[in-house]
């Protein structure tokens, strides 16, 4: 009993012991924890107001093809002898890409050039013929034009001979005497000679003047069996076409890449047939790429040629690769009443592939020169935006109208002027009037 009153008053001496301390302690002025954190500085970032630009945007999806897709077409049927590349080569433009058989090709080639080589004798051959005949005709001729002129000489001769005897046989019938008869007889006979003479110098040359204008006439019937300069001319022309164009089907049988690309498919085997209307490779452009979109009716206004386009991959998350707007349809799609818009985009080193997803993000509404704050920087306090703006280690708060966002810059209507400094990180924990550190 006794050692339980001890425990008891010892006990209770303690108790006065801890209240005595506490009383004394309780004297002294105390900082709480909230205090403490109500004074203590806020880091925060900022940065200066400054005039840009900000625009809404829409995000339109497509698959990446390629600028320039060409299907490889023969253009003669042919089996395939050689096929030198493989899906996926890089090719330049003429470079060898299929061989077709041409065993049936050459002796095309040797039929239409034996048919040349004729034509072209026949023109040569009936030239030197049609210049023989002229140069006869000319030499014809000219005998025509001495003999006419040794006709009218004769003419004239016997004329003039066949005058004098007349005169002289008057003069015969009337002579006075015989001696006089005797003369003019003597003169008569010689005259008659020369005469005799002339009439069958003149037979011969009228003769001679026959033949040769027969000859003359022959000559002119022969030409006119030539065939004209014109018709031997198409003759060798038409040959001549014939040969090219056997040589032409030759250098068909070899086909030639049309561009500088990358082979996409192969359909065909060496030893296998092909005919114009087989489709054996294609070959395609991926230096540059093509999205193909279709845009509202509402915003197709908004969007210009050479506008520049940000574009995603999905293959390639952690990119953002530059387009341009290279076509706008002027009319809808028939079927979704949208417009039809291409974009180009530059493919440097071939990083992308045909076929990948990509998206576009579009701006088809724009402002530039206005002041625009980090849309994280603007916060929504029960429907009023307000930013906070640093002033002398102090973060004021300051309510802002703001305007267009495109979800990275928000434009500021009022509230802001340009040079101003701006909270942009650490606001949230920020209130008005609260100390701040800057972060460097």
């Amino acid at each position: 009993m006794n050692s339980s009153i001890k425990w008891v008053s010892i006990a209770a001496a303690t108790l006065v012991t801890v209240g005595l301390l506490m009383t004394g302690c309780s004297d002294q002025p105390q900082t709480s924890t909230q205090d403490q954190q109500k004074n203590a500085a806020v880091a925060v970032s900022v940065q200066k107001v400054a005039l840009g630009s900000v625009g809404n945007s829409r995000e339109y999806t497509a698959r990446l093809k390629p600028i320039q897709d060409v299907m490889i077409i023969p253009k003669l049927p042919g089996k395939v002898t050689a096929i030198p590349v493989e899906i996926g080569d890089a090719v330049k433009k003429g470079d060898l890409l299929l061989e077709l058989d041409t065993s049936d090709i050459q002796p095309q080639i040797d039929q239409a050039q034996a048919a040349y080589n004729v034509a072209k004798i026949n023109v040569n051959d009936t030239k030197k013929k049609k210049e023989d005949l002229d140069n006869m005709e000319k030499k014809l001729k000219d005998q025509q034009n001495s003999l006419t002129s040794q006709q009218k000489q004769l003419n004239d001769t016997v004329k003039q001979l066949q005058s004098q005897l007349n005169d002289l046989k008057k003069q015969l019938a009337s002579a006075p005497d015989e001696r006089v008869k005797a003369q003019l007889q003597s003169t008569i006979d010689a005259l008659e000679s020369q005469l005799s003479k002339a009439q069958d110098g003149l037979s011969s040359v009228n003769e001679a003047l026959k033949a040769v204008q027969t000859q003359i006439s022959s000559i002119a019937t022969s030409k006119m069996q030539i065939p004209s300069d014109e018709l031997l001319n198409a003759q060798l022309k038409q040959a001549e076409a014939a040969l090219n164009l056997a040589k032409h089907q030759l250098t068909n049988t070899k086909i030639y890449a049309p561009i500088d690309g990358i082979v996409a498919s192969v359909n065909v085997d060496e030893g296998e047939m092909v005919a114009q209307t087989t489709l054996p490779m294609n070959v395609i452009d991926v230096s540059k790429l093509l999205m193909d979109i279709q845009v509202a009716e509402a915003d197709i206004s908004k969007i210009q040629k050479g506008q520049s386009v940000n574009i995603k991959v999905d293959a390639v998350p952690d990119q953002t690769y530059n387009g341009t707007v290279t076509m706008i349809s002027p009319t809808p799609d028939p079927r979704s009443q949208n417009y039809p818009v291409s974009i180009q985009i530059d493919n440097k080193g071939n990083y992308l592939k045909a076929g990948m997803f990509a998206r576009a993000e579009l701006a088809v509404d724009k402002k530039t020169d206005v002041i625009v704050v980090p849309s994280t920087a603007v916060l929504d306090e029960n429907g009023i935006k307000v930013v906070y703006v640093a002033d002398g280690g102090k973060a004021q708060k300051q309510q802002v109208e703001i305007g267009m966002d495109d979800g990275k810059m928000v434009e500021i209507k009022k509230g802001l002027d340009v040079g101003q400094n701006i909270v942009v990180e650490g606001q949230q924990y920020l209130t008005d009037g609260a100390d701040i550190t800057i972060a460097e």
